[in-house]
């Protein structure tokens, strides 16, 4: 059997892992902005966005509540996901996960999907030490009890969420859905969050002013001074046109240098990594802004409109304009 392949207009693809007595606010929290950004209207349809909760049976999950839901299927399914999310909770019963779910959870971390913990999810993801080092968003209520448990994990109970590397984590409760405003507008555009948003009463803030936008961030911090300079000037120089001599001389360095460092540390070129962090940022501005595809291809670099949809066509498999129209395809939009 071939895997499921998302269709054309399908953004974002989530997988919810429930865990026993799961809190199910900090669950409807993420999914109803999910719900909402997935159709026009209040259809429900997963058009944009597609969901499924998967679980090692078919057995119904109860929440701490006592309310019950079934799964739609378990780990053996073929879907393709862009985001596992694991909702915790009681944390007697969190952390007691079986293998079927902790062998899901590193199999996926292998294909490097993205992981997200909401509540105590980030409990599991502590104990089975992917969070050794990093930082993480704690509810104040399980602030000491993490810190006592996991004190190599970096806490921090004064955040809605935290992005390290290629986890997510969130301390629950109704801060669930900030992230899920923040990853909706990521994949599917500013428009689908704010609708996902206004739908569930709750008010929208742009999550790009906090979160790093793109996969060579993390490079930033790499401990090599010349390539941590060069992404820093990349990232505020979107104007400018890729020259790596310029670019090599503004560093006091020389462009073979440059490169290997570059080659050494992020495994691709100097150009390949401006260029990909350039049209990360045309894809921002092609969802969440009105501006004309012209005016983003000169204002990040490009020679004009043609060489511009050539590099998003090689890196994304559709022109701008396709790009542009299938974030905007909703009838429902704030004014």
């Amino acid at each position: 059997m071939k895997n499921k392949k998302k269709s054309n207009k399908m953004q974002l693809s989530v997988c919810f892992i429930l865990l026993k007595k799961f809190t199910l606010l900090s669950f409807s929290a993420f999914i109803h902005p999910l719900r909402h950004a997935a159709d026009t209207l209040d259809r429900s349809r997963q058009i944009f966005c597609s969901w499924k909760i998967l679980s090692d049976t078919m057995e119904p999950i109860t929440s701490s509540c006592g309310t019950e839901i079934k799964p739609h299927g378990t780990y053996n399914s073929e879907d393709k996901f862009d985001y596992i999310v694991i909702t915790g909770g009681l944390l007697p019963y969190t952390l007691n996960i079986n293998s079927k779910t902790k062998a899901f959870i590193f199999n996926n971390v292998k294909k490097n999907i993205p992981i997200v913990a909401l509540c105590t999810g980030s409990f599991v993801l502590a104990k089975l030490g992917l969070l050794n080092g990093k930082r993480c968003a704690v509810h104040s209520g399980h602030l000491k009890e993490m810190q006592d448990r996991f004190p190599e994990v970096i806490t921090d109970d004064q955040k809605d969420f935290i992005e390290t590397d290629n986890f997510f984590t969130s301390p629950g409760s109704i801060k669930s859905s900030y992230l899920a405003f923040q990853i909706i507008t990521k994949h599917c555009g500013q428009q689908r969050a704010i609708k996902g948003a206004n739908s569930i009463m709750i008010p929208y803030n742009n999550p790009f002013d906090n979160i790093e936008t793109h996969e060579f961030s993390i490079f930033k911090s790499c401990g090599n001074n010349l390539v941590e300079k060069a992404i820093f000037a990349m990232e505020h120089n979107f104007n400018l046109k890729i020259n790596i001599s310029s670019l090599s001389n503004s560093l006091n360095t020389t462009e073979r240098s440059l490169s290997r460092s570059f080659k050494m540390i992020t495994n691709n070129s100097p150009s390949t990594v401006w260029r990909k962090i350039k049209l990360l940022h045309c894809k921002w501005l092609l969802t969440n802004t009105s501006k004309r595809i012209t005016s983003i291809a000169f204002e990040n670099g490009f020679s004009d409109s043609a060489h511009f949809s050539k590099w998003f066509f090689l890196t994304y498999k559709e022109t701008p304009s396709s790009f542009r129209k299938s974030r905007f395809q909703s009838d429902y939009i704030p004014k």
